[in-house]
């Protein structure tokens, strides 16, 4: 879990990587959720983030693709949103280091840019 993506949701603790994992914060229990359709990519290039009830994954895959997987906190399953190609805003060489929701939308900043 040190190497995965996390985002917290009401009392749930979500660690996003090879596996997902929740932690219960109140009960202090953690539990295996379920495998992702497809599993993040061995580079630091993935961000996440919470929208209208919905974990949304963000992973660069190959030559600037981006690769989005859904996680939906009711059905408590995953669903691949697809793999789109960046607009010019982003480019081959993000790297994410930061990210944030705000009013729905999730925004993720590299070393020099930010979309």
């Amino acid at each position: 879990m040190f190497s995965s993506l996390t985002v917290t949701v009401d009392s749930e603790i979500y660690f996003i990587g090879t596996e997902l994992w929740i932690l219960d914060t109140r009960s202090g229990k953690l539990r295996q959720g379920p495998i992702m359709q497809k599993s993040l990519s061995a580079s630091s290039r993935s961000t996440v983030g919470v929208v209208d009830g919905k974990i949304y994954v963000i992973d660069e895959v190959e030559n600037g693709e981006i690769h989005e997987e859904v996680f939906d906190l009711e059905s408590q399953t995953w669903k691949v949103d697809g793999v789109h190609v960046p607009d010019e805003k982003v480019n081959s060489r993000w790297m994410m280091k930061s990210c944030v929701t705000l009013e729905g939308k999730v925004y993720a900043m590299e070393y020099h840019d930010s979309f």
